[in-house]
């Protein structure tokens, strides 16, 4: 196949055989097939946001439900190995966190 005006070979697939002084031009999309696909696209977003918003709330649920299970263990723990109770805060320089630092499992 001879390639008429430079055109790659992917181009002259897409050329359109017309007679007359317009020999070959390449086809594209008309600017009412593009409208119609931004439409379609963004008919589709709308549907999507919804539903993808519900997925994220879940998500975020999940995440809270799990953070507050390890805290309780942690708390747990804890109080398993002080027979029940928080210790004083003078214990740890009066910081409960860094007394509570062993039993944290940081996932990070």
């Amino acid at each position: 196949m001879s390639n008429r005006r430079g055109f790659t070979p992917l181009e002259m697939s897409r050329i359109k055989k017309v007679q007359g002084p317009r020999a070959a031009f390449l086809t594209g999309f008309t600017l009412i097939e593009l409208l119609v696909v931004i439409a379609i696209i963004a008919l589709l977003m709308a549907i999507l946001m919804p539903a993808l918003a519900r997925v994220k709330g879940q998500a975020q649920k999940v995440s809270c439900q799990a953070r507050l299970r390890e805290w309780g263990l942690m708390f747990k723990f804890y109080t398993d190995d002080y027979d029940g109770y928080f210790s004083n805060r003078d214990v740890s320089g009066g910081r409960w966190m860094t007394a509570m630092q062993p039993y944290y499992k940081d996932n990070a």
